[in-house]
């Protein structure tokens, strides 16, 4: 059985990722899931992997915790594997920092090819690469569709969101008053709007919201909807695989992701108050045409790089 670490920033991720340890199991994996949580916590899981030393160590983000985790081990001669779970700014400054440390990747599995070149910018050397879709893919190209409804996705960018869940977001005010607008102008028009909060949102942000504007619904399903709306959320790039409009609110991190590497789907901005009408009316003008349903799971995916025998 092949002993294999997963890292990433919170436990809680791991069940939004992969199957549980069991199935793992049955597949020949000795999986172990570590979350760095905390700043000190990086030095166990450093630790952990000098006294396991497993056959391969699986991560999911660009931080220079997981770059040093990388480097470390090239040095205890443990595979490393990068998937993209994420949309990602690409600062060249920060790519050159981590670049010194001379880490060397052995496997990345990426959205796109403009990715695969950016991601690979981090690393001496990168090995084997294979593009994939985003994990949610086969949940959300399947799941119920809602054509006279848009849906929001959800992020931790209010005041209250940042302050209840202890994020180091960058608060934008002017995010916040726009996004107030888009819920005053939904409750004094015929729109129906369904919101997916986000799992680390410790706030009562949307339960408020919800409460107080009579057309929007909190909701736990996942639904295809006629658009999606949104900032530079992760979940947005599924719906933008399987055809869906994208309207996209303004806040100061949006310039980090460029959203037409991933799709030709429309989208739209809204950056001013008096935008919101005349482009919820453009997007609901348009003719919605899905792609072909997909089934995919990244699971299955690292199983088949795991256990192969050359990997």
């Amino acid at each position: 059985m092949k002993k294999v670490l997963f890292v990433d920033e919170k436990f809680y991720r791991f069940a939004f990722y992969y199957n549980d340890i069991q199935w793992w199991r049955k597949k020949n994996i000795d999986a172990h899931f570590k979350a760095y949580e905390t700043k000190k916590v990086k030095w166990l899981v450093y630790i952990w992997l000098i006294i396991n030393r497993p056959k391969y160590a699986v991560f999911v983000q660009l931080s220079i915790k997981n770059i040093v985790l990388v480097k470390l081990c090239n040095i205890l001669n443990v595979k490393t594997l990068f998937w993209q779970h994420g949309v990602f700014g690409y600062d060249d400054k920060i790519i050159e920092k981590y670049r010194r440390l001379g880490a060397k990747l052995n496997i990345l599995l990426c959205f796109s090819q403009y990715d695969r070149f950016n991601i690979s910018r981090y690393f001496k050397t990168v090995g084997k690469g294979k593009i994939i879709p985003h994990y949610e893919i086969e949940k959300i190209s399947n799941a119920l569709e809602v054509k006279d409804g848009f849906l929001f996705i959800g992020q931790i960018l209010t005041q209250l969101q940042i302050t209840d869940s202890k994020s180091r977001i960058k608060y934008d005010a002017e995010s916040e008053k726009l996004i107030t607008s888009c819920w005053e102008f939904m409750d004094q028009s015929d729109f129906k709007l369904y919101v997916k909060k986000h799992p680390g949102d410790c706030s009562r942000y949307f339960e408020t919201i919800t409460k107080k504007y009579k057309n929007i619904e909190l909701i736990e399903d996942i639904i295809v909807p006629k658009a999606v709306v949104g900032h530079y959320s992760t979940l947005i790039l599924p719906y933008i695989a399987i055809g869906i409009p994208f309207i996209q609110i303004r806040h100061i991190n949006n310039d980090l992701v460029d959203f037409t590497n991933y799709g030709e789907t429309h989208i739209f901005k809204i950056n001013e108050v008096t935008e919101i009408e005349s482009v919820l009316n453009k997007v609901n003008q348009v003719k919605v045409e899905l792609t072909d349903r997909q089934n995919y799971s990244i699971s299955n995916e690292l199983v088949q790089i795991l256990n192969d025998s050359n990997g």
